[in-house]
């Protein structure tokens, strides 16, 4: 069964949100490589399919 195109959207723009914040969390813990890989996880993960 194909899943739903919004619930799929959503759920990728949730996961992305998360890692966002766990990028975030990095930068304030002086964890500069880590919010940097962190954050660029979360771009690409809000624009995986485009």
């Amino acid at each position: 069964m194909k899943p739903d195109p919004l619930a799929e959207g959503r759920r990728w723009l949730l996961q992305a949100e998360h890692d966002l914040d766990d990028a975030r969390y990095a930068e304030a813990g002086a964890r500069y490589s880590l919010a940097c890989f962190l954050a660029r996880l979360a771009g690409t993960t809000s624009n995986w399919e485009s």
